[in-house]
C-alpha cells in the first residue's frame, strides 16, 4: 500500500515539473551541432537554435567577392570541423524547455572552445558589449590579426584587390606587389624616430608612416609643432613592438624606405592604436590625399574632417604658440629698440638678393624702413654709400 502512495506522488511530482518551465543544466553539456544556418547561427539536434557566446560573425550582408571568399571559407570551416561532431555547451543563462534561442560557450571535448577557434581562425572577432574579454579570446584575436587570417586579410588576395579597383573606378594607381596571404604584416620594434612620419627599426629598417602629409616649409610654428609630433611618437612608440601593415596597393619607395601603417599592440582590455589615425585626429599631421589608397581612406578622411571641425585648439598649438610668444617677448627684451635717427649709423646699408647678383640698398633718416631694420653696414653719408656700389632706396 506504501509502494503505491509512493509511486502516485511521484507521478504527481513528474506532472509537475512538465508542466513548468523547466531549467537546463548549470554544467556543461554535451551537444551536437546538426545544421548550419548561417555563419553565426547553428541548428541543435534537440532543435535548438545556438549562438556561441562572447564573439561576434559579420554579416554577410554587402556581396562583394572578399565577403563571398570570408563566406565560402568559414562555412567550408564549420561544416568539415564543427558540424556532426561531439562538443559540450555551457550555457549563458538559464533558458526554459520552450526557448529555441540560447547562447552560450561551445567547446570541444578538449580544451579549445569554438569562440577561441573562431577568434585564432579569424572567423569571428571579440564582441563590443564585453568589456574584459577573456585573455585567451583576445590573444586568439591578435594572433589572427597579426597572420592575416579571415576576416583580417586571408581574402584579401590579388584578385579580389583587381575587382574592388574595378568596382570603384580607381584606375590610376602604382604598382599592386605580388604578394602572399600572409606577407601584409610584419613586426618589429622601435629604436629610433627620425622625423615626425619616419621611424628606424632595431634591425635598421626604415619605415615611413603612410598617408601622412608634413610641411616641408619650416616656419617657427611648423618647426615647433613637428617637435611635437615627434615627442609624441617616442612616448608612444620608442622601445616598443608595432605591426607594420602595408595598403592594399603597394605604392614605391627608393631605398631602404617603407610606406606602411603603424599599430602600436594593446594589452589585454586595449584595442591596437592605429598610429596613423592616432596623430591625424589629434592634429599632429595633416592626411596627404595623394597616398591614399584603397585600405582606411574612409577612416582617415574621417579622422581629418573629425580633427579640422575641433572647436578647441590642440595641446600642440597651446604648447607652441606659448613658447613662440614667451621667445618673441625674450627677444623684445634683450634687443633695444630701433631710433627713428641712429648718430653711430647715419646712413643704413642693407643687401638683398643671391651672392652672384646682390641687390645694395641705403636708407635715410626720412625712408620709412629706416628704424624698421638692423642695417647691414653704416655710412656717414650718402655719397660714401654710393661709393661703396649700394643705390638709395626709392
Amino acid at each position: 500500500m506504501l509502494s503505491k502512495y509512493r509511486l502516485l506522488a511521484t507521478l504527481l511530482i513528474l506532472c509537475y515539473l512538465s508542466a513548468s518551465p523547466r531549467l537546463v543544466w548549470a554544467n556543461w553539456q554535451k551537444l551536437e551541432l546538426q545544421t548550419l544556418i548561417n555563419p553565426g547561427l547553428y541548428l541543435s539536434k534537440e532543435r535548438w537554435r545556438i549562438n556561441p557566446s562572447d564573439i561576434v560573425i559579420p554579416a554577410m550582408q554587402q556581396v562583394d567577392y572578399t565577403n563571398q571568399c570570408y563566406q565560402k571559407r568559414f562555412e567550408n570551416f564549420l561544416k568539415t570541423k564543427i558540424i556532426n561532431k561531439p562538443l559540450k555547451i555551457k550555457f549563458s543563462q538559464e533558458y526554459s524547455s520552450q526557448a529555441l534561442y540560447r547562447e552560450g560557450q561551445i567547446k570541444f571535448e578538449g580544451k579549445y572552445g569554438l569562440a577561441e577557434i573562431l577568434l585564432e581562425n579569424g572567423w569571428a572577432q571579440l564582441s563590443e558589449n564585453t568589456e574584459k574579454p577573456l585573455k585567451p579570446y583576445h590573444d586568439a584575436q591578435i594572433r589572427a590579426q597579426v597572420n592575416r587570417r579571415g576576416l583580417w586579410g586571408e581574402c584579401d588576395h590579388w584578385y579580389n584587390l583587381r575587382e574592388r579597383q574595378r568596382l570603384r573606378g580607381l584606375t590610376n594607381y602604382l604598382a599592386v606587389e605580388n604578394r602572399s596571404m600572409l606577407s601584409n604584416v610584419s613586426t618589429g620594434w622601435v629604436s629610433r624616430i627620425i622625423s615626425p612620419d619616419l621611424i628606424e627599426l632595431s634591425n635598421g629598417q626604415k619605415i615611413k608612416l603612410q598617408a601622412l602629409g608634413i610641411p616641408k616649409q619650416k616656419s617657427e610654428l611648423q618647426s615647433c609643432w613637428q617637435d611635437q609630433t615627434v615627442k609624441e611618437l617616442e612616448s608612444l612608440l620608442l622601445g616598443k613592438k608595432v605591426r607594420l601593415e602595408k595598403d592594399q596597393l603597394q605604392l614605391t619607395t627608393t631605398g631602404r624606405i617603407l610606406q606602411r601603417y603603424v599599430w602600436l599592440e594593446g594589452n589585454r582590455w586595449q584595442s591596437p592604436l592605429f598610429i596613423n589615425e592616432h596623430l591625424i585626429s589629434h592634429n599632429l599631421a595633416l592626411l596627404d590625399q595623394t597616398q591614399l589608397n584603397l585600405k582606411y581612406v574612409d577612416r582617415l578622411k574621417s579622422a581629418a574632417l573629425s580633427a579640422s571641425q575641433e572647436n578647441v585648439a590642440p595641446d600642440w598649438w597651446l604648447n607652441c604658440s606659448s613658447q613662440i610668444i614667451k621667445s618673441d617677448e625674450n627677444n623684445a627684451e634683450s634687443k633695444p629698440p630701433l631710433l627713428e635717427f641712429d648718430p653711430d649709423c647715419p646712413i643704413k646699408g642693407n643687401v638683398a638678393g643671391s651672392k652672384k647678383n646682390p641687390k645694395k640698398t641705403f636708407h635715410t633718416p626720412a625712408s620709412g624702413w629706416y628704424k624698421r631694420i638692423e642695417a647691414e653696414q653704416c655710412f656717414a653719408d650718402e655719397a660714401a654709400a654710393k661709393s661703396a656700389g649700394f643705390e638709395k632706396v626709392k
